[in-house]
């Protein structure tokens, strides 16, 4: 058994290489599923999220905290409670945002490496409040 690999055959694919690799190893137990993206089943929304807190926990030192998540949810799931929830592969890195040119994959990695080149410091030392929804804002 291995840990999955992606190819790509030029940077710009490499957020969706890191999607699928997420996606994979929330999704199957099975390290020789060799058509697991033919028709990749849904996962957990809780899996999912827990993930993401893991990939900014590795990538720049902290990671998400419950506010944090559940406005992740909402942005994912246009709902409050995830709990029970599941997610599509295309809904997490197919699918634009309702309203915007991006999908939900893209708009995270572009947070990621924002943090990671340009607030790094002020994330890790707990300055930067993270994801917030337009109401807690207010």
């Amino acid at each position: 058994s291995s840990l999955p690999v992606v190819m790509i055959s030029n940077v710009s694919q490499l957020p969706n290489a890191w999607a699928s690799i997420i996606w994979y190893n929330v999704s199957t137990n099975d390290s020789q599923n060799l058509v697991f993206f033919n028709n990749p089943p849904p996962a957990t929304l809780s899996q999912l999220l827990e993930v993401m807190s893991w990939q900014f926990s590795s990538y720049v030192g902290r990671g998400l905290n419950s506010d944090q998540l559940n406005m992740l949810a909402e942005k994912l799931t246009v709902q409050s409670s995830y709990s029970d929830g599941h997610l599509t592969w295309a809904k997490f890195c197919k699918e634009h945002l309702p309203g915007k040119s991006f999908t939900f994959w893209t708009w995270l990695e572009a947070i990621l490496d924002l943090i990671k080149k340009h607030i790094l410091p002020l994330w890790i030392d707990g300055y930067v409040m993270g994801f917030v929804s337009k109401e807690k804002e207010r």
